[in-house]
């Protein structure tokens, strides 16, 4: 038996040795990688992302971390691995980033968005999740489709407003 971190660890020492010593670099490259302050960071609620995840498919829950912290092959990320340039294939932007994706021209590119927003609501909505989350939800895709550059959301104001406006039972679910 072994006291790590302020906790008693009796089986797979070296685990929550290892566990612990990749926390503190994984935050910080976290918080580097996402340009997010500590306060969005500690809020996000990993053990809801888990169960979120656990119902997946080993791909499917490997696109989606690699879309959490913005690793999809766009045309910066291909840049920075020695193609020619960073171009949208698309629209043409010069320097295509993960958050181009959501405000890219392109026609094909904006239908699908619609549908998406079409579906996460139908979801959100047969889900029966709290109608103050699903007005938040659905304020932040209209600013998004308008073509309005995602970190210009208002998180802290929009955590807090989900907070203030739901119950212990309703945050849970989430």
């Amino acid at each position: 038996m072994v006291r790590v971190a302020n906790k008693w660890v009796t089986t797979r020492v070296d685990t929550a040795i290892q566990d612990i010593m990749s926390t503190a670099r994984i935050r910080l490259y976290l918080l580097e990688r996402l340009q997010i302050s500590e306060w969005e960071l500690d809020d996000i609620d990993t053990e809801a992302l888990g169960a979120a995840r656990s119902v997946h498919n080993w791909s499917q829950t490997a696109r989606t971390s690699k879309m959490m912290v913005r690793w999809l092959p766009v045309g910066r990320h291909w840049f920075h691995h020695g193609a020619h340039n960073s171009l949208c294939p698309c629209c043409g932007e010069p320097n295509e980033t993960f958050e181009h994706l959501f405000v890219c021209p392109h026609k094909d590119l904006e239908a699908l968005r619609a549908v998406a927003q079409v579906r996460i609501m139908r979801a959100l909505h047969q889900e029966k999740f709290p109608s103050r989350l699903i007005q938040v939800v659905d304020m932040m895709l209209r600013k998004v489709l308008d073509q309005e550059q995602p970190q210009d959301l208002p998180l802290e104001r929009v955590a807090k407003g989900i907070s203030e406006n739901m119950g212990t039972a309703e945050k849970n679910r989430i």
